[in-house]
Protein backbone atom coordinates (compact mmCIF):
# COMPACT_ATOMS: atom_id res chain seq x y z
CA UNK A 1 0.00 0.00 0.00
CA UNK A 2 1.13 3.57 -0.58
CA UNK A 3 1.68 6.16 2.40
CA UNK A 4 -1.47 8.07 1.17
CA UNK A 5 -3.62 4.72 1.84
CA UNK A 6 -1.82 4.08 4.97
CA UNK A 7 -2.59 7.89 6.23
CA UNK A 8 -5.94 7.57 5.24
CA UNK A 9 -7.05 3.75 7.08
CA UNK A 10 -5.31 5.14 9.32
CA UNK A 11 -7.76 8.32 9.59
CA UNK A 12 -10.45 5.98 9.11
CA UNK A 13 -9.61 3.86 12.13
CA UNK A 14 -9.23 7.49 13.86
CA UNK A 15 -12.70 7.98 13.36
CA UNK A 16 -14.50 5.06 13.77
CA UNK A 17 -12.83 5.14 17.47
CA UNK A 18 -14.25 8.44 18.17
CA UNK A 19 -17.79 7.32 17.18
CA UNK A 20 -17.88 4.45 18.68
CA UNK A 21 -16.91 6.43 21.66
CA UNK A 22 -19.57 8.97 20.83
CA UNK A 23 -22.41 5.86 20.39
CA UNK A 24 -21.05 4.17 23.98
CA UNK A 25 -21.18 7.54 25.63
CA UNK A 26 -24.67 8.45 24.27
CA UNK A 27 -26.22 4.89 24.98
CA UNK A 28 -25.00 5.45 28.77
CA UNK A 29 -27.33 8.53 28.70
CA UNK A 30 -30.27 6.84 27.57
CA UNK A 31 -29.53 4.23 29.44
CA UNK A 32 -29.45 6.48 32.60
CA UNK A 33 -32.50 8.62 31.17
CA UNK A 34 -34.96 5.61 30.75
CA UNK A 35 -33.96 4.74 34.53
CA UNK A 36 -34.83 8.43 35.83
CA UNK A 37 -37.58 8.10 33.80
CA UNK A 38 -39.03 4.58 35.19
CA UNK A 39 -38.45 5.48 38.79
CA UNK A 40 -40.01 9.03 38.36
CA UNK A 41 -43.32 6.88 36.60
CA UNK A 42 -43.10 5.19 39.64
CA UNK A 43 -43.15 7.97 42.10
CA UNK A 44 -46.54 9.35 39.89
CA UNK A 45 -48.04 6.05 40.34
CA UNK A 46 -47.89 6.24 43.41
CA UNK A 47 -48.74 10.05 43.97
CA UNK A 48 -51.74 9.18 42.31
CA UNK A 49 -52.68 5.90 44.76
CA UNK A 50 -51.74 8.05 47.76
CA UNK A 51 -54.43 10.86 46.09
CA UNK A 52 -56.89 8.37 45.26
CA UNK A 53 -56.78 7.09 48.69
CA UNK A 54 -56.86 10.69 50.52
CA UNK A 55 -59.72 12.38 47.39
CA UNK A 56 -61.11 9.53 45.93
CA UNK A 57 -63.60 11.97 44.34
CA UNK A 58 -60.89 14.05 42.57
CA UNK A 59 -60.24 11.62 40.89
CA UNK A 60 -63.19 9.47 39.71
CA UNK A 61 -64.13 9.46 36.20
CA UNK A 62 -67.45 11.31 35.99
CA UNK A 63 -69.52 8.83 35.80
CA UNK A 64 -68.52 7.24 39.31
CA UNK A 65 -69.01 10.46 40.88
CA UNK A 66 -70.90 10.17 43.94
CA UNK A 67 -73.95 13.47 43.90
CA UNK A 68 -73.94 16.00 46.05
CA UNK A 69 -75.81 15.66 49.27
CA UNK A 70 -78.30 18.56 47.84
CA UNK A 71 -80.09 15.77 45.64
Amino acid sequence: MSDETDENLVELQIRIAHQEAAIDSLTENVMALEKRLLAIDKQLQDIKSILHEAMPSLLAPQDQETPPPHY
